[in-house]
């Protein structure tokens, strides 16, 4: 019978989550700056406010369920039928993988699947104080900062019995040696995303330098130069933007360049080039 009591447990985020939220954070941060496009910074935008929505800030244990709480909105899983609740042991998370599910920034959540208990869902914030509860229908995981009395409020809503676990998550030896690779992929996620914005800032780092010659155009490019040869060229660009399109000669690639001053840069290629002509 609904008895309208609630207690409430903060989920914090642990160390991965943080680096891996941060990291993104900024590369985010990057790509609109650099990029100074609309659609690349709504984008960004939406990607952190949903991560972060959709993140569980806490958990409730009222009448007769499991409330995450969220900032979009909470989830309620119902404790009816309820088999078993215990702390999570390193053979829950081993062989993890994501079906649909959010693996680090803001947290662990959406669906899962572990070699032991398959598909799963997951609200987590903490993997170090992973608890698993399952029901008829489902399995899912919570991380409150106080895994003993998160249990023991379960236990006092419904009837089930205790299980100690064989292997504490917290404790044993494989358990940490399972929650140290999660977090060297976390980690490894993170540099990579961070490797990948260092590469397009490095290779876009904004207009390149050119060389103009009587009969060639040199494009310095980062990483290699491109070479353009002719005389002639007919050229477009758009008003109030900062490009130039120089179409291909013969069987060449037309070449679109950025330049800061667009308009001296047409009067100087035509002056060049019908100079050698």
């Amino acid at each position: 019978m609904p008895t309208g009591n609630s207690q409430s447990f903060p989920a914090p985020y642990d160390s991965t989550s943080r680096i891996v939220s941060v990291v993104i954070c900024i590369v985010l941060a990057l790509v609109a700056a650099l990029t100074q496009n609309a659609l690349a910074v709504c984008i960004g935008a939406a990607v952190l406010f949903f991560a972060f929505a959709f993140s569980p800030r806490a958990y409730s244990i009222q009448d007769r369920s499991i409330v995450v709480k969220r900032l979009i909105g909470n989830v309620s899983i119902s404790l009816d039928g309820i088999r078993e609740v215990r702390v999570a042991t390193a053979d829950d998370l081993s062989g993890a993988y994501r079906l649909w599910a959010n693996g680090g920034l803001f947290g662990y959540y959406g669906l899962f699947s572990t070699s032991k208990l398959g598909r799963c869902r997951w609200y987590l914030t903490n993997r170090k104080n992973a608890v698993v509860a399952v029901t008829e229908h489902k399995t899912s995981l919570f991380s409150p900062d106080d895994v003993n009395g998160f249990l023991a409020a379960i236990r006092a809503a419904v009837p089930v019995a205790a299980i100690p676990p064989a292997a504490p998550f917290l404790d044993s030896q494989r358990s940490k040696t399972t929650l140290n690779r999660m977090n060297l992929v976390g980690v490894g996620i993170a540099v990579l995303v961070l490797a990948v914005a260092a590469f397009a800032f490095l290779y876009s780092p904004g207009p390149p330098r050119y060389t103009l010659a009587p009969t060639s155009l040199t494009i310095r490019d980062r990483f290699y130069p491109v070479t353009m040869n002719g005389q002639k060229a007919r050229m477009y660009w758009a008003s109030g933007k900062r490009f130039v399109l120089l179409p291909p000669k013969r069987q060449g690639s037309a070449v679109l360049l950025e330049v800061n001053r667009p308009y001296e840069f047409v009067r100087e290629l035509r002056r060049v080039w019908s100079a050698a002509g």
